[in-house]
């Protein structure tokens, strides 16, 4: 169950939500299209199936465009890409086409905030959960 901080929320457009399951809170705008993604992959009551990163996110948002490389497609749903050198910010979803990690895999995510700073919520090797932000992104926001 979260727990919200609702000063957060009047100030700046964010919420912070403590998720038991994670063990910490997360930073999120709370009236973003993300949001109810975010809350239902930190609770984990989404899927988290190994190498199917893609479809944990099409289950949490309820939408979907393919492969996690489909999406960068994003802006065809309104979305903007944000420009390559900027840090992707807590709500935006994050693909990586073909550029994740050491092999240059494709991987796809949510961007929060943390205490420890922006990390990547997402469905890892079957796992749903916190990561840090590797290089390669692309960060997408509505």
């Amino acid at each position: 169950m979260a727990r919200r901080n609702p000063t957060t929320q009047e100030t700046t457009g964010l919420t912070k939500d403590w998720f038991s399951r994670l063990g910490t809170s997360l930073i999120y705008p709370y009236n973003a299209e993300t949001a109810r993604a975010i809350q239902r992959m930190a609770r984990g009551t989404v899927s988290s199936i190994y190498n199917r990163c893609a479809g944990t996110m099409r289950e949490a948002l309820g939408w979907g465009l393919g492969d996690a490389h489909n999406w960068t497609a994003l802006p065809s749903r309104g979305y903007k890409q944000r420009p390559a050198e900027a840090q992707a910010q807590p709500g935006d979803i994050v693909v990586w086409p073909y550029t994740y990690g050491r092999r240059g895999s494709q991987h796809i995510g949510i961007a929060v905030g943390t205490d420890a700073g922006t990390r990547l919520l997402s469905n890892l090797s079957g796992h749903l959960g916190l990561s840090r932000l590797l290089p390669g992104y692309r960060a997408y926001y509505k």
